[in-house]
């Protein structure tokens, strides 16, 4: 998908920094690797549409290791091993355990539906070390319905049990519930608040549904509304208990804007290229939520980090103007 800027030329990692921030981006802080495209489940709002884990053919664990080896040489920090189900990786804990020991790596996120977490997946936890670790766990309602319309049967079940498994084995802190918002199910955002401070779990996190990949062709789910949004803000800002408990443990988009709302928009610049994705093929993208085909890169499990991006630089400068762009010319853009 991408060409070289030169040959397999060796490319300077101080001298590459400085062309990404002359291009108007920003270095590389979070890289979330897609170590396999195989899942045992089958999403209706899965965005990177992954196979059945029987099919699929794990990224080998010595490539992802120098993949993060490379990124860290670049000041990356943190990183997100996802899937597919990461739990499917027969190499799983070890690609865990390098990034958890790694010196340059300062924060670890295992993403995962939690439904096949056993009794060996706890042992194998318990043998990390923790202090880096978070554990992310998607949970698309407060009921077995509500979340098994979009992830199938008995999924919740089975998340239920990881969760309880987890909180078990002293790990509930650890765990940051992530949330889907969707029609059918924003109304138990509060109700699945509570669950997660009753459980003893570490945070809630809400995103919004992304209607690409699986989710753009289902029929069974939809955006929530705005009536729907504005239902949220009303009752944090009227309700002192879910409140409180919001403050102390979650964050959902729509709250934290009526929070933050008087506060000038920032201009950072470009946040592309901070959050690198590169997935089960290696293709590297500038940015989780921008995995375009003109914006992917070459293998980058095969080649260098540093210079996979610098073959790719020259179409990421692209990001910073159309976004500049964007605010001045689309109307509701520049009201924001």
């Amino acid at each position: 998908m991408g060409q070289n800027r030169s040959s397999n030329l060796p490319v300077d990692d101080g001298q590459l920094i400085a062309e990404i921030r002359d291009a108007g981006l920003a270095p590389p802080e979070t890289l979330t690797l897609m170590v396999t495209d195989g899942c045992n489940l089958s999403c209706r709002h899965c965005w990177l549409d992954c196979r059945s884990h029987e099919r699929a053919v794990p990224v080998p664990a010595d490539a992802v290791m120098r993949v993060i080896d490379d990124f860290a040489r670049l000041g990356g920090t943190q990183v997100n091993l996802t899937g597919g189900e990461l739990l499917t990786h027969p190499d799983w804990c070890r690609i865990l355990r390098f990034c958890c020991d790694h010196e340059a790596v300062t924060k670890v996120v295992l993403q995962t539906n939690a439904t096949l977490v056993s009794e060996k997946h706890i042992k194998a936890l318990l043998g990390l070390r923790l202090d880096k670790l978070m554990i992310q766990v998607s949970l698309d309602g407060a009921r077995a319905r509500t979340h098994n319309l979009v992830r199938g049967p008995g999924s919740y079940t089975y998340a239920v049990a990881g969760l309880r498994s987890l909180v078990q084995a002293g790990l509930g802190r650890l765990v940051q519930v992530n949330f889907t918002e969707m029609a059918h199910n924003f109304i138990e955002l509060p109700e699945l608040l509570e669950m997660v401070d009753k459980m003893g779990l570490g945070r809630l996190i809400s995103s919004t549904l992304i209607k690409g990949g699986r989710a753009a062709a289902s029929s069974h789910i939809s955006l929530p509304t705005p009536a729907q949004y504005w239902e949220l803000i009303h009752l944090y800002e009227t309700d002192a208990f879910f409140r409180r408990l919001y403050d102390l443990k979650a964050t959902v988009a729509a709250i934290e804007w009526f929070k933050n709302r008087t506060e000038p928009a920032s201009d950072s610049g470009c946040s592309c290229l901070k959050n690198l994705f590169a997935d089960a093929q290696g293709h590297l993208y500038p940015c989780t939520m921008l995995l375009l085909d003109r914006f992917a890169s070459e293998s980058v499990y095969r080649r260098p980090m540093a210079q996979v991006i610098a073959g790719v630089l020259a179409r990421w400068r692209e990001i910073p103007i159309v976004s500049r762009q964007r605010a001045n010319q689309v109307q509701l853009c520049a009201r924001c």
